[in-house]
């Protein structure tokens, strides 16, 4: 009998060491760095299905995958001071969820404090009032105090608007709407947006420790003047709905987030996605092979019969010179930093002259080695 448990005992602890530097590997690999891929949800629940809801099972299941392939999951007290020069860990990862949902409390935050995973619940706060009035049920006053307190300046309530969560297709945050039979002025638009604005952080700021700074547009609709407006009423950060990673140099008005929330999304390609969106942060690009590069965008680059550069960019047609330092673009002359250089019978272009022509911001993924557009503009400088 003392020859098979000793058999067991040894075999036990083999496999224990052979384990131990496959889990080591995992949390020491770097995916990626100086960025952070913030994660969206909305509803978790097992009995409700919509193209946003997730079972309590898959939410689980994704969380615990993303820490098996070595993420970090941050705060958003983290989040901001990276977004004001501060660091993230490697492969950061920052879940947030929108509308307040029960759900959140009843299903997602017991996973997410086993976890030890911090979060962000976006709240629409004309819901306080009666919160069992929807279809589906939102949080209680009491139920935002109980999360926010019980791990304070770890799950955290901010702004999803007071009363602007609507109809996406007449989207309030940029919509004039009809006042005594005639459309809002300019004036009663600003005064709208702010007042709702300063009316969500009134009702929010008692029901948890950290300041109300931040606000994830209703449905990702928002413009440049509805940004203006929600920071006189005291918004920092804003999250939009557009699936890129977070890094430093963005605009924290239009922070981007990548969906999650879905159930087709399994833990397998959420990690994919995330995979697919990193950026190299910090590369010094000099040169690119303009041909190559285009193509990787979507376009076209070809030699025309005089020895040209035409170029067919979404429709949009350009004509460029070898050695020339000048675009011609839809009957517009575009001036270049460096001329284009030919080497080796291949023209190459300056990065920065590059997204000057284009007329779009890029970047680079050292994972697929392409070059990529990205919709989430620059912080001003």
């Amino acid at each position: 009998m003392a020859k098979p448990i000793l058999r067991s005992m040894i075999l036990f602890v083999i496999g224990i060491t052979l384990l131990m530097p496959t889990l080591s590997a995992s949390h020491d690999k770097v995916l990626y760095s100086d960025q952070v891929a913030v994660l969206m949800y909305h509803h978790v629940h097992d009995t409700d299905t919509s193209s946003g809801t997730i079972t309590t099972k898959l939410f689980e299941d994704q969380l615990n995958y993303l820490i098996e392939q070595g993420y970090e999951f941050i705060s958003l007290e983290t989040f901001k001071q990276f977004m004001n020069g501060g660091s993230v860990p490697n492969n950061a990862v920052f879940v947030t969820f929108d509308d307040g949902y029960a759900s959140f409390f009843n299903n997602a935050f017991p996973i997410l404090k086993k976890l030890g995973i911090p979060a962000t619940n976006f709240i629409i706060t004309d819901t306080l009032d009666n919160p069992t009035a929807g279809y589906v049920p939102f949080m209680t006053r009491e139920q935002i105090k109980a999360f926010t307190s019980e791990r304070p300046g770890v799950v955290s309530a901010m702004c999803h608007t007071n009363g602007m969560h609507n109809n996406p297709n007449t989207p309030y945050m940029i919509t004039r709407l009809p006042v005594n039979g005639t459309t809002e002025t300019e004036e009663q638009y600003h005064a709208r947006i702010v007042g709702d604005t300063e009316e969500c952080i009134r009702r929010l700021t008692p029901l948890g420790p950290e300041k109300v700074d931040s606000l994830a547009y209703p449905y990702g609709v928002y413009n440049k003047l509805a940004s203006q407006y929600l920071q006189e009423g005291g918004i920092r950060y804003a999250f939009t709905i557009v699936p890129e990673m977070a890094t430093r140099d963005d605009d924290p008005m239009q922070i981007p987030r990548i969906n999650a929330g879905s159930p087709y999304i399994s833990p397998q390609v959420l990690h994919k996605t995330i995979l697919r969106r990193i950026v190299a942060v910090r590369h010094e690009f000099g040169d690119v092979p303009l041909r190559q590069t285009i193509e990787q965008l979507g376009g076209e680059c070809k030699k025309d019969g005089a020895g040209n550069l035409a170029i067919n960019y979404h429709g949009v047609r350009m004509t460029a010179k070898p050695n020339s330092d000048v675009v011609e673009k839809q009957g517009q002359t575009i001036s270049l930093k460096e001329p284009i250089k030919t080497k080796l019978n291949r023209n190459y272009i300056a990065f920065g002259d590059l997204e000057t022509m284009l007329g779009e911001k890029l970047a680079y993924n050292p994972n697929t080695k392409r070059f990529i557009t990205r919709t989430t503009p620059r912080k001003e400088s």
